[in-house]
């Protein structure tokens, strides 16, 4: 609705000061950061097949965080809804001023938290935005058929989600459907045609917890018999060779009414992840480690103190295996990932991954130093 490109820079700058200003006032906050990501895209696309398309992309992605420091230690908190392909009016919608003083607040009720003691096993309730991250390295690289088919080792490897798995691989419980859709409004991965002039689509990855399919470009889906490319063709500039990206990956919501305080309440003993940490996954797409930006511990229902340093530790087939709630539709929320690197010479992919809040059971969960 509003083209962020024709907004002076004097109110982007204004705006930017004034949450700032607004973070530093507090107490024990030593530093802020502000990004503010605008980027625009214009592409011609002709092919030797007839096909010619004239497409101009845009997307925002706003960024904020504060730093709280005490004598022993430091710890930032994030604001960070990913990108977006929408106007600025997203930006007003927001409030950044007012997401300013929660951050504020939080890094410093962060700095202050205790550490957990020794792994144990617990439950996990992750927030969309963190979810974000571990479905982007967790699903959306080990579906990618390039990786599959081992063409592709790069940033983390090859994927263990191979052919003769489909429609028959247990990859989560029976609550886990996650849907490829470069359709998506306002994905980033939205763009109407793939670097082959194939157009976008929506398709099932995961159905009821199996494996039903990949995102795949007409050379990999070739390889495996498919009968059609999934339109996940993409390069980052016109120089650069394109290769086979995640689409638009998400989680569908849960099918029955369930707010995120209700799932704290029917938990015992857990652990609530909010947004996005450190993570390391191994060269199969199997094995993986998380972190979070904000945590609190639950215990008889109950959010009773915050924590910091959080890590969990799981693996692929154990981990989507032990969802066994996911809120329902009113809670989902994109995040738009602007900078995903794949292939050599390194390129950077646009995607857009989403969720409503979820439970996991009995993973293994502990402090870091």
């Amino acid at each position: 609705k509003i083209d962020p490109f024709t907004v002076p820079v004097s109110e982007k700058i204004d705006l930017m000061m004034e949450v700032a200003r607004t973070m530093l006032a507090y107490e024990g906050i030593m530093k802020t950061v502000f990004l503010m990501i605008l980027h625009k895209d214009e592409k011609l696309f002709a092919s030797t097949l007839g096909t010619r398309l004239d497409l101009t992309t845009q997307f925002i992605n706003p960024m904020i965080t504060a730093v709280a420091v005490t004598e022993s230690d430091s710890q930032s908190r994030t604001f960070d809804e990913g990108g977006r392909a929408v106007g600025w009016e997203w930006i007003l919608e927001l409030d950044l001023r007012e997401k300013a003083k929660q951050i504020a607040e939080e890094a410093i009720i962060k700095v202050k938290a205790d550490t957990l003691g020794a792994e144990e096993r617990r439950s996990l309730i992750l927030d969309p935005n963190h979810l974000g991250l571990t479905m982007h390295e967790s699903v959306g690289h080990a579906t990618e058929l390039d990786r599959v088919l081992g063409w592709e080792a790069d940033y983390a490897g090859v994927s263990f989600a191979t052919p003769e798995k489909l429609n028959n691989y247990h990859y989560g419980s029976e609550l886990i459907n996650f849907v490829g859709d470069n359709t998506l409004e306002g994905g980033l991965a939205t763009l109407g045609f793939d670097d082959d002039g194939v157009p976008g689509q929506k398709w099932y990855i995961i159905k009821d917890g199996i494996l039903k399919e990949y995102g795949s470009t007409r050379d990999t889906a070739l390889e495996i018999g498919l009968n059609a490319s999934r339109g996940c063709n993409r390069a980052t500039y016109y120089f650069n060779q394109p290769i086979n990206r995640i689409p638009n990956l998400y989680l569908l919501p849960g099918t029955k009414p369930l707010t995120p305080g209700e799932l704290i309440a029917d938990t015992e003993d857990g652990v609530y992840i909010q947004g996005r940490g450190s993570y390391s996954i191994d060269h199969h797409r199997i094995n993986f480690q998380f972190g979070g930006d904000f945590f609190w511990e639950i215990k008889n229902g109950k959010l009773i103190r915050p924590l910091k340093k959080v890590i969990y530790k799981s693996y692929n087939p154990e981990f989507w295996n032990s969802c066994d709630a996911i809120c329902d539709e009113r809670f989902w929320r994109p995040f738009g990932v602007v900078n995903c690197g794949k292939g050599q010479p390194p390129q950077t992919g646009r995607m857009t991954h989403g969720a409503s809040t979820a439970r996991f059971r009995n993973i293994r969960v502990g402090g870091s130093q």
